[in-house]
């Protein structure tokens, strides 16, 4: 039964559009923000530096934002990639405000605190939008297990610094050798996950790998039965010469194998699926 392709969902492209739209006028708004900031602070080196820091930040906010839009794509993934979207909002709305704050005040005893709540947000923000990419991916058995890892030490890193933001131990140099592990293992997993996701190394088995490579069949001509291969063959008894090909049906999104599918929306994308049944007038 083939497939035809219907329009992904109004909620998704919804979603999707509102997203696009709010990150282009925070990307605009942000931009005049720092601009305002760096002819305010009037040259001073630690208050340039301070803003210059601030508008990195609101960068990498900007652009982690825009990488968690892929996993909107996979259902499973999207509560990371909202919860990531609303921490970049938050941050991107105080963080410009924090920065003009640090640049111009005098010290106060609550400074510590605002400074830490920053640097969790900011670090709560990434991650949420980050590691999902991880993920992506449609791995084997190996890869899965390299996904883990990977997201599992990359949480680790967030952990331990989330410590040292917070200064819980005070200076401990394996504090910081525990970062630097646990971050380095993690980035070099998700790093080797799409380099063996590239070489078809550990990508998950294609579903259709699983159908039958022969078929049998009467030929047409000599009525004879047999088992023939697919591709290019011909008939052991007559010689008549045959070409089978077979096709599943897939999501072309996503190329997801749809067979045996009851649902209306593909289960990896949730590209809406009509099939000929369903097409077919009553």
């Amino acid at each position: 039964m083939g497939v035809k392709v219907g329009e992904a969902g109004p909620v998704a492209l919804a979603v999707k559009r509102i997203f696009l739209i709010a990150f282009l006028v925070v990307t605009g708004v942000a931009l005049l923000v720092f601009v305002g900031l760096l002819a305010l602070v009037g040259g001073h080196p630690r208050q340039m530096e301070n803003v210059m820091a601030g508008a990195l930040v609101e960068g990498l906010l900007l652009g982690g934002a825009f990488v968690g839009f892929v996993t909107f794509e996979r259902p499973w993934l999207r509560l990371f990639s909202v919860t990531g979207w609303l921490l970049t909002g938050l941050m991107l709305a105080a963080f410009p405000a924090f920065v003009w704050y640090d640049s111009m005040r005098t010290y106060y005893a609550y400074d510590r605190v605002f400074s830490n709540l920053a640097g969790t947000g900011m670090l709560a923000a990434m991650f949420f939008n980050l590691v999902p990419v991880v993920f992506l991916p449609r791995m084997n058995f190996v890869g899965r297990a390299i996904q883990g890892v990977s997201v599992g030490s990359l949480s680790l890193a967030a952990v331990v610094l989330l410590v040292m933001i917070w200064n819980l131990f005070g200076y401990d140099p394996t504090i910081e050798l525990a970062l630097g592990a646990t971050f380095g293992l993690g980035i070099a997993g998700a790093l080797a996950v799409f380099a063996l996701s590239k070489f078809s190394l550990l990508k998950a088995p294609d579903p259709v790998s699983a159908v039958a490579t022969t078929l049998r069949l009467f030929c047409p001509r000599c009525g004879q039965s047999q088992e023939l291969p697919l591709g290019e063959s011909a008939c052991s008894a007559c010689q008549l010469k045959f070409s089978i090909d077979v096709e599943e049906p897939r999501c072309p999104r996503c190329h997801y194998n749809l067979h045996k599918l009851e649902a209306t929306r593909c289960p990896e994308c949730g590209q809406a699926i009509v099939t000929d049944a369903a097409a077919a007038p009553a």
